[in-house]
């Protein structure tokens, strides 16, 4: 929740349970909705406060920044989206940054910097094996990046000139490299990088 706080529903008793993280250092960790589950941990990703573990079997919150000290730091602190890579967390920034958390050493080192300094929504990888990555960026805001860290920002589309897609905030790969985009002020493109077919849906209300 916004105020901070997690409410963890049991299908067996059908009750509520609320747990509050902001007793931990009395600040606000305000909960903005990405999360991920691996095994006996869920992780959240914090609005100022950096990553939000709940370790379920000792009912324990614990807490994870990625700065200290810096006149930003709330700002800085804000994760957007996770992602589940292998053997490390991706934690995508309110900053335009991508940071790789350690399971085992609770640390963080820098994966990737988009360079454009806009939250980054959406993190996953295609069938080719590149990281997708949405952001609210006007003219950067969906970025492939490959294996070998090269960033595709231009993607061919039939007839036309290279097509970038701005303020992405959410990304589907219905088939291989075919894919449902998600933006917020250009409604929903349907891409196919095989064909370099590009159809885009929208309404004159609609955001998505």
């Amino acid at each position: 929740t916004w105020a901070g706080g997690v409410d963890y529903y049991n299908e067996y008793s059908q009750k509520f349970r609320f747990h509050n993280p902001s007793l931990i250092g009395g600040n606000l960790k305000c909960i903005v909705g990405a999360m991920l589950e691996t095994d006996n941990h869920i992780y959240f990703a914090t609005e100022g406060a950096g990553l939000l573990e709940w370790d379920k079997q000792k009912e324990t919150f614990y807490t994870y920044s990625l700065f200290s000290g810096h006149d930003e730091i709330y700002n800085r602190n804000s994760l957007k989206s996770l992602y589940l890579d292998g053997d490390k967390l991706l934690c995508g920034t309110n900053t335009g940054s991508i940071y790789a958390f350690d399971f085992q050493t609770h640390r963080f080192s820098l994966y990737y910097d988009l360079g454009v300094g806009d939250p980054i929504y959406y993190m996953g990888r295609n069938s080719l094996g590149d990281l997708m990555i949405g952001n609210v960026n006007d003219w950067k805001g969906l970025v492939f990046l490959s294996k070998d860290g090269r960033a595709k920002e231009s993607f061919a589309v039939s007839g036309r000139k290279m097509q970038q897609f701005a303020n992405v905030r959410c990304l589907l790969e219905v088939e291989p490299e075919r894919y449902l985009i998600g933006t917020r002020n250009d409604g929903l493109f349907d891409y196919n990088a095989k064909t370099e077919e590009l159809t885009q849906y929208k309404r004159e209300a609609d955001t998505y």
